[in-house]
């Protein structure tokens, strides 16, 4: 008998993990949930959408997962609160690794999605409720906290510790041996060679449109 679990979300995103928990895993989908506010009618993706404040009577815990189908927003701050929330109500949360993922270590948190593609090395640790997009890279003794978004091919190198509630943009790296503070943002493209404190924010160098016949372009 399939799991049966519950998304968070009602946006494109939402859409996008439907997807590929239909596609590649043994869970069952029993239908979705909002925040009151955010609830714009019975239905989502052919399936039945609740608020929040309702789950626990559409969806009993005793029956259902959770799914964490919420992005980055807030710094992943929504996603956290959340789990906390719903936590306390007794429910568990799924987690979802693409059978294309190679993954070297069985120190993985509840509540993670880890899509296509993915590797993770060996001796490295992932906190819980973490999103790791296709392609990502996180090498060896890697440890990623909680609550974290890892972009589409985003290179973790080894021994880099990454706090919580971290976003890292597509096709960053982060060199070895760094620690990456909690709530920061690195930037698409951006290569990390240097600590990031607490709320930092790292941004790669902007790109510059060259104009035909220019001799002189300054950077």
């Amino acid at each position: 008998m399939k799991q049966k679990v519950v998304l968070f979300g009602n946006n494109s995103f939402t859409d996008l993990v439907r997807y590929f928990i239909e596609a590649e895993s043994e869970y069952e989908i029993s239908g979705y949930f909002v925040d009151r506010n955010y609830l714009l009618g019975s239905n989502f993706c052919n399936r039945p959408i609740v608020s929040t404040e309702d789950l626990i009577l559409a969806f009993p815990p005793q029956e259902h997962k959770i799914a964490l189908s919420i992005g980055y927003r807030g710094m992943n701050r929504l996603r956290n609160r959340i789990y906390f929330e719903l936590k306390t109500l007794g429910y568990s949360f799924a987690t979802f690794i693409s059978p294309s993922a190679k993954i070297y270590t069985n120190d993985i948190g509840e509540g993670n999605l880890i899509f296509s593609n993915v590797t993770i090395e060996p001796y490295s640790q992932v906190g819980i409720g973490n999103i790791i997009r296709s392609n990502a890279y996180i090498s060896h003794n890697a440890v990623l906290g909680n609550f974290n978004y890892i972009s589409p091919s985003a290179c973790i190198a080894g021994n880099v510790k990454i706090g919580d509630n971290t976003f890292i943009g597509a096709n960053s790296t982060i060199r070895n041996s760094l620690t990456i503070g909690d709530f920061s943002l690195i930037g698409a493209g951006c290569f990390l060679s240097r600590n990031s404190n607490n709320n930092e924010v790292h941004v790669a160098p902007k790109s510059v449109k060259l104009e035909k016949n220019s001799d002189e372009i300054e950077i």
